[in-house]
């Protein structure tokens, strides 16, 4: 579900969503936003490309662009409800990746900040 943040010009979703393995997820990028992600419940997996290795390999489309990379270069991170990330337009990532915990049901909020450079 996506809606508009009142009195703003910020969006918001609440994504009920199950990690997958790592082959079955795409990075990606925005050019236009930074993502605020903060997972309400579960544990979810972010992978942040490393920039020497990786490359766009596709068309950028709205506000996204994908990328080849090495996956031993990338950097692993848990995101639980004790914290949250911004994902800048320079940080290459990849969500919703499988963690190494039984249950890999997660519920997600991202809000799209718009970037100005």
């Amino acid at each position: 579900m996506v809606t508009c943040i009142l009195n703003t010009e910020l969006f918001a979703s609440v994504e009920d969503g199950v990690n997958d393995p790592l082959e079955k997820r795409g990075p990606e990028s925005h050019y236009h936003h930074i993502d605020l992600q903060y997972v309400v419940k579960g544990t979810e997996r972010f992978a942040l490309l490393d920039h020497d290795t990786s490359y766009p390999n596709k068309a950028y489309k709205p506000d996204i662009i994908g990328y080849s990379y090495d996956a031993s270069k990338a950097m692993f991170i848990d995101s639980t409800p004790e914290r949250f990330f911004l994902f800048f337009p320079s940080d290459w990532h990849i969500a919703k990746i499988q963690t190494d915990k039984e249950d890999q049901n997660i519920r997600v909020v991202v809000v799209k900040l718009d970037y100005i450079k």
